[in-house]
């Protein structure tokens, strides 16, 4: 198995694997994994919603600013990566497929998205479409942190994350199973 098995290289295969693998491991990625259920748990009843307030928890942590083109939902963003997941061990490079990434995004939303199916035929187009364009503008991060996803040395630091969510738990703060 080489890294074009492995991980997400782009369309043509000249994306830097080391430089795309440090991007799905960035420490911004495991803090969001960590900062939102902390943040689901203490609703505001005014001010910025959850997106809003995850950013300004990221700067005040990592002194940095969200990095440009990247203001999507954090809900999005789990779809967004399982339809990299999806667009990766679909697609091949000989054969240059034409993958219907609509379909993928509808594949994902109903995969992780239980109320999807519950939505009218528009409201569920408007959300593929929005999805889509998301993804389109950004195939190669997607896909290569959703390429990553998978990694074993991922879902290592998954549980790691799981263990302190779960700690956090026991403070109190963090409540439920957000």
């Amino acid at each position: 198995m080489d890294a074009d098995d492995r991980y997400w290289t782009g369309r043509d295969g000249g994306l830097d694997v080391d430089k795309m693998a440090a991007q799905a491991y960035a420490s911004e990625i495991v803090l969001q994994q960590i900062l939102l259920p902390i943040i689901n748990s203490h609703k505001a009843t005014k001010g910025p919603k959850l997106e809003g307030r995850m950013n300004s928890a990221l700067r005040a942590l990592l002194a940095a600013e969200t990095p440009p083109g990247r203001s999507v939902s954090l809900t999005d963003e789990k779809i967004l990566f399982r339809v990299g997941q999806k667009f990766h061990r679909a697609w091949d490079r000989k054969n240059q497929n034409n993958l219907q990434i609509g379909k993928l995004c509808r594949e994902a939303l109903e995969e992780l998205d239980g109320s999807f199916v519950s939505k009218d035929a528009e409201a569920r187009k408007s959300t593929v479409d929005r999805l889509k364009q998301k993804f389109e503008d950004q195939l190669d991060f997607y896909c290569s942190v959703g390429s990553a996803l998978v990694d074993y040395d991922f879902r290592s630091r998954e549980a790691t994350v799981a263990r302190i969510l779960e700690l956090f738990r026991e403070l109190g703060l963090v409540k439920g199973e957000n």
